[in-house]
């Protein structure tokens, strides 16, 4: 469906040859995919290996199938079969609507997607289904969308990924991006997101409102935002953010700030400094990232970046510090050398 983005996805591949970071040998897999008049279809089959003591071997697989209807509209349906740690009875399904169109009012795009799911597995219990629903208005002038989610508290696809279960969520934004007639502004970009995720009692659990009241883009290429975001989090149990700082259980209401410029990447040295602050768990954050670009040849680039958090709340201070480097060397269109350090303080 189209809300589900990357924090939930029915079938993720890296789940695969992997159980709780530990490696698990693939003795055979099979996959096919392809189209068939107005039907696109898609299935990976695997075998794992068993690891003593670790995992059994295990039988895997995914089919998913998608129709296309109307002019620019789709039906499809996912299944998958199996679990990475042999767990019995896994299995995934669901369905999945999408109406779009290029042509409301003429010439602007519209799109209202539907989706559900539902997982088994032995020992689930509770809320074992998810579903959600995302109307789109993608275009140039005004880009807006609506966004509701329900994931149950015991939905955990075998072969896939959740981030958040047990919650609610609720989001919309819009973009209003005029086009200014003058020689020095290519496009405002405006910009209002309201986001709340409650668990499944409607009790709040985390919201953010970002908010752009500056974001301009310049016919050089260059750019330049400021932004705030209220904010707030219910935090249901302690939690370290970094070695012996523990923030209390408790309801945290706080207001970020942003401030970035970025110059445009047809230069030969180009970069982007930001700098956001403000409250942060009754206390202060303030959060910096440089990146510099060079392209000192048409051979060679080199890529520095620079991040610091510095934290000042009432559960401890934190500094956490971050350098890196990257050298690309494009010998051919074939053959390119990358070299990669970094460095931080923890």
């Amino acid at each position: 469906g189209i809300s589900l983005g990357r924090s939930l996805m029915p079938f993720y591949s890296r789940r695969i040859g992997l159980h709780e970071g530990t490696e698990v040998p693939v003795l055979w897999g099979g996959k096919i995919n392809g189209k068939v008049k107005n039907t696109h279809f898609g299935s990976l089959f695997t075998q794992t290996r068993a690891v003593d003591s670790i995992v059994p071997a295990s039988q895997m697989g995914v089919l998913r199938v998608k129709q296309n209807i109307l002019k620019e509209s789709s039906f499809g349906m996912i299944a998958t079969m199996g679990d990475p740690g042999g767990r019995q009875g896994a299995g995934t399904a669901g369905l999945d609507f999408t109406y779009q169109t290029s042509t409301l009012n003429k010439n602007k795009n519209f799109i209202v997607g539907l989706w559900g799911m539902y997982n088994v597995r032995e020992g689930l219990e509770g809320d074992r289904s998810a579903a959600g629903i995302k109307i789109d208005y993608p275009n140039d002038l005004f880009d807006w969308f609506v966004q509701y989610r329900r994931i149950g508290d015991a939905f955990d696809p075998s072969l896939g990924f959740v981030a958040r279960k047990g919650v609610v969520s609720y989001a919309a934004k819009i973009d209003y991006m005029p086009r200014p007639d003058n020689r020095w502004i290519r496009q405002h970009k405006f910009k209002l997101s309201p986001t709340l995720y409650t668990d499944l009692l409607n009790q709040w659990e985390s919201y953010q409102i970002q908010m752009s009241p500056l974001n301009a883009s310049f016919e050089s290429g260059d750019r330049l935002e400021f932004s705030l975001e209220p904010q707030g989090e219910f935090l249901k149990a302690p939690f370290e953010i970094s070695d012996g700082v523990v923030i209390d259980e408790g309801a945290y209401h706080f207001t970020r700030y942003q401030l970035e410029a970025q110059s445009a990447s047809k230069r030969a040295i180009n970069g982007m400094a930001s700098w956001s602050f403000g409250g942060f768990y009754g206390g202060k954050l303030d959060q910096i990232e440089l990146s510099l670009n060079m392209r000192l040849w048409t051979f060679l680039v080199l890529e520095l970046m620079y991040e610091n958090n510095i934290a000042r709340i009432p559960a401890g201070d934190f500094n956490k510090e971050l350098i890196a480097s990257r050298a690309a060397l494009n010998i051919s269109s074939d053959l390119n050398v990358s070299l990669f350090v970094q460095y931080d303080n923890e």
